[in-house]
């Protein structure tokens, strides 16, 4: 019977996969006993070459009757069916040898009692009725080991108590009393004293999310905290009075981290996960209804406060709005779908004002299905503005809108979708350039007037995607262009109505053109036209013969009226 005890007790200790879970544990009896504090430190003796590990509280201890029926027995504990008690399965003390401890001291009083426990395996222990009266409890435990396995302990001590009691209801404080390390002190042949190295540090925090929350609820015993999550895979966790029973990732609710604590919690045996009882179930049931019920107002009011935001300018916000998106994703897939009413100004456009789901979509059909955006605003977007077609802010909306469209959505950025250039009034023009574009002018009427007029304007705005060109051929003059449309070649499109010819005055062509038509402005004005006439649209396969043809006439009228546009300057210079 000794032997199967041994066995059972021996599998208790090793369930403990993580040594330092006994934190959890001592941490969790110190609340239960009414504990208004809980003090973790950590020394290390260096001559001894020994760790020391002391969990204290200032709770309602235990007299003799209680270790005796209760503490010292496996599977009794006094909190068997009591809420407001978070352990109620009496194996907390196996955990503390998972940690291999060389001697486990546990103090404790209660009633006018004092008794100290002595532990050097859990086969065994020594109990002692101390003389010194003492309330709460005291847990000590020693274990030989080098310097820089203390150090490795003293740091993963901190990360177990921070993750497991981070939101416990008492305060919890932590302190390195070896912290000035151990192997500095080893070289000085000494330990430290108590109080040295650092200084108690409070690892309780508020009950809070990874990011910003959105929404708090709480009722009898339970309380939960929502925020939305830009994550496939939301964080979650659950607590009983603030006490860790599970933290993970995964889609628990779409698009919605969340925090839950409720005394009505309990953990597994293995004390590492909540139990999916009932009261597991009724919290899940609470939290799918406030995201369902309260949160799409939530994602309303938060999304339309950013959008407006991000359309004035700000937008260091697109991050903020895209964490609201998962959610949105979910919501705009559930029917009927909320995301299509017309009053959601959810998406950031351009012009100031932030557009609705409706509004997006009457624009797109209108343009044949073209969902316009850009990161700034631009000449081009101000022109398409005042002519009514909204330009969205580029962001993470915009790949998602063209999925929720359509396969027949286009997306494209304004500024390379379009040219604008306005041309310069001839007087505005430098010199040079106002007489190459006077003697093309007459050039090209002299060879049978290709274009309604030609001018000049510089591509350089802000956004362009024209800067390279050294012309373009708008259908209007300062209209916008596309800069994809393949408009037929002047020379072949004679019933067609006439375009303009704006050159890009910035374009190192250009200049040269200026500089070339001081000296000999026929060869200039032949150059200029000869490029325009032969690259101002395209040329269909079953029309290149005819294009040739077409080419060499207009070539010859080109030269000739360039020769007499020579010798007329040259009589004029006087040569």
């Amino acid at each position: 019977m000794a032997d199967s005890s041994d066995r059972i007790i021996e599998q208790l200790v090793h369930q403990f996969d993580r040594p330092l879970d006994f934190y959890r544990e001592l941490i969790q009896n110190a609340i239960d006993a009414g504990s208004n504090r809980v003090d973790v430190s950590l020394d290390y003796d260096v001559r001894a070459g020994r760790a020391a590990i002391r969990v204290e509280d200032d709770g309602e201890g235990m007299d003799g009757r209680t270790l005796e029926d209760h503490f010292l027995v496996l599977f009794r504990s006094t909190k068997e069916g009591d809420f407001t008690k978070i352990g109620k399965f009496g194996v907390g003390i196996v955990s503390l040898f998972a940690f291999e401890p060389d001697l486990v001291r546990i103090h404790t009083g209660r009633r006018g009692e004092s008794w100290r426990l002595d532990f050097k395996s859990w086969r065994r222990y020594d109990r002692y009725r101390a003389d010194e009266l003492r309330e709460g409890t005291l847990v000590e435990l020693f274990k030989a080991m080098p310097p820089a396995e203390y150090a490795a302990l003293a740091q993963d001590s901190r990360a177990a108590v921070s993750y497991w009691c981070r939101h416990a209801d008492v305060r919890i404080a932590f302190a390195d009393r070896g912290g000035q390390g151990a192997a500095a002190l080893e070289g000085a042949g000494r330990s430290p004293l108590a109080g040295e190295g650092a200084a108690s540090e409070l690892l309780t925090e508020p009950f809070s999310l990874p990011h910003p929350e959105s929404l708090r609820y709480g009722e009898e015993g339970t309380e939960a905290v929502l925020g939305f999550s830009p994550d496939e895979a939301p964080f979650f966790g659950f607590y009983n009075r603030g006490l860790t029973l599970k933290e993970g990732r995964e889609a628990l609710l779409p698009g919605i981290e969340f925090k839950v604590k409720s005394r009505y919690f309990e953990h597994t045996l293995t004390r590492d996960n909540v139990l999916a009882d009932d009261n597991y179930r009724k919290a899940l049931g609470i939290l799918r209804r406030l995201a369902e019920e309260e949160m799409p107002a939530k994602a309303r009011a938060e999304t339309t406060a950013l959008a407006a935001k991000i359309s004035a300018g700000d937008h260091s916000l697109k991050t903020e709005w895209a964490r609201r998106l998962p959610y949105l994703r979910w919501l705009f897939s559930r029917p009927p779908s909320r995301l299509r009413e017309p009053d959601w100004p959810i998406f950031p456009s351009l012009a100031g004002a932030p557009l609705s789901w409706a509004r997006v979509r009457a624009a797109v059909s209108a343009r044949g299905g073209l969902l316009l955006h850009d990161d700034r605003d631009t000449p081009i977007s101000r022109a398409l503005a005042a002519a009514k077609v909204p330009v969205l802010v580029s962001g993470p909306w915009i790949p998602e809108l063209r999925r929720w469209l359509g396969p027949l959505c286009r997306i494209a950025r304004a500024s390379e979708h379009y040219l604008r250039v306005a041309p310069l009034r001839d007087e505005a023009a430098p010199a040079a350039l106002r007489g190459l574009l006077a003697d093309l002018r007459a050039l090209d009427a002299a060879s049978g007037a290709r274009y309604r007029g030609i001018h000049a304007a510089d591509f350089d705005y802000p956004g362009s995607s024209a800067r390279g060109r050294i012309f373009v051929t708008p259908e209007a003059s300062g209209a916008l262009v596309e800069t994809a449309q393949a408009l037929p070649s002047s020379l072949l499109a004679s019933d067609a109505p006439r375009r303009f010819a704006v050159l890009n005055l910035s374009h190192p062509f250009v200049r040269d053109l200026c500089e070339i038509h001081r000296s000999t402005p026929g060869l200039a004005s032949l150059l200029a036209l000869k490029t325009l006439y032969l690259n101002d649209g395209r040329v269909p396969p079953e029309q290149h013969t005819e294009f040739c043809n077409l080419a060499e006439k207009v070539e010859l009228r080109l030269a000739q009226a360039a020769l007499r546009l020579e010798t007329r300057s040259r009589k004029e210079d006087g040569r």
